[in-house]
């Protein structure tokens, strides 16, 4: 990773690189009506719910291909399973 040459960490974003300084009202409320118009909330977090739904019943249908019928440790597990799959869905993974 850069670093800028006054020691700031640059974080890239809809404005170019971050320069510290807070956005202006009018700048957030332009940045809010393009995000709003460009991206469907509804349908991502759609995209979201569906893909952790369907990784964990996957998940727990492998389980039970494996012979694993206790429900006590195979939903657990499944659960678990739908961690990452929901963590894939931000920018930065984490």
């Amino acid at each position: 990773m850069s670093v800028d040459p006054d020691g700031k960490i640059p974080l890239i974003g809809y404005y170019g690189r971050y320069s510290g300084k807070r956005m202006k009202f009018h700048e957030k409320s332009r940045f809010l009506r393009k995000f709003r118009k460009r991206y469907s909330l509804r349908l991502h977090m759609l995209a979201i719910l569906l893909a952790t739904a369907c990784s964990s019943v996957l998940a727990a249908k492998i389980l039970l291909a494996f012979n694993l019928n206790s429900l006590v440790i195979r939903y657990p597990l499944a659960v678990l399973n739908s961690g990452p799959v929901t963590q894939g869905f931000s920018p930065d993974g984490k």
